[in-house]
């Protein structure tokens, strides 16, 4: 890893033997006891009284930040917080959480430019209406979209009940659209809706059943590149 990188710990660093064991929530694992100590997602849970307790607010907020950072996945937005290209978005296209590097794809003055940074450099980037799931937390395991951010504070609409909540950034990690999100009811059209095609289309997925042509991809799945019934 690079000097001075930060990395959450990783269950192959643990023995594989009985002195480790699973903690579990439901079927899904959360953590691991080794020693006595609780590891959940990769921290270390530890408890103290709050009068012999001085919070480190600037630790505290980058121990946040790198839990966030464990849920990077490529496809999400980001922005450097050091170097030349500091503020400027890009896309995530690769990300190695094991050296604790990502890579980010930038369009600048309408050219394509990836960069590799360090985790610990960059800070993921959400928007309003991006669909999110709470992944730690009072509401974790809800799912629903940000209306609204201020600061490190995000609200988001619940999917399942349409309720607001407030949840921290850092607690957030993206989730794909599983269905189209309304914020109004849907009407009924007062005309009758296209016929589905009939011809093939780009992208269309088929499977080849000729004997006669295509003999070496008979029953492969293969994808309209271009024309009407291209299927090579």
């Amino acid at each position: 890893m690079p000097k001075r990188s930060v990395a959450l710990l990783d269950r192959a660093r643990l023995p594989n033997d009985k002195t480790v064991s699973d903690i579990l929530q439901g079927d899904k694992v959360m953590g691991w006891l080794y020693k006595g100590e609780q590891y959940y997602t990769g921290l270390l849970l530890k408890n103290f009284r709050h009068d012999s307790l001085e919070l480190d607010v600037p630790f505290f907020k980058k121990t946040l930040k790198t839990f966030s950072l464990q849920f990077l996945r490529v496809g999400d937005s980001a922005r450097p917080i050091t170097g030349e290209v500091c503020q400027e978005i890009g896309t995530v296209i690769s990300t190695n959480h094991a050296s604790g590097s990502t890579c980010l794809k930038f369009i600048i003055d309408g050219h394509g430019q990836e960069l590799e940074f360090r985790l610990q450099d960059i800070e993921r980037v959400f928007w309003v209406g991006d669909t999110v799931r709470v992944i730690a937390g009072a509401h974790a395991g809800l799912e629903g979209y940000i209306i609204k951010k201020s600061d490190d504070l995000f609200h988001m609409c619940q999917e399942a009940t349409n309720k607001e909540v407030e949840v921290s950034k850092y607690y957030l990690a993206h989730r794909p659209l599983t269905h189209i999100l309304q914020s109004w009811p849907p009407m009924q059209p007062d005309f009758d809706p296209l016929p589905k095609p009939e011809s093939l289309q780009i992208g269309d997925e088929i499977e080849v059943v000729n004997p006669h042509s295509f003999r070496d991809i008979i029953g492969k799945e293969v994808f309209i590149l271009r024309g009407a019934r291209k299927g090579y």
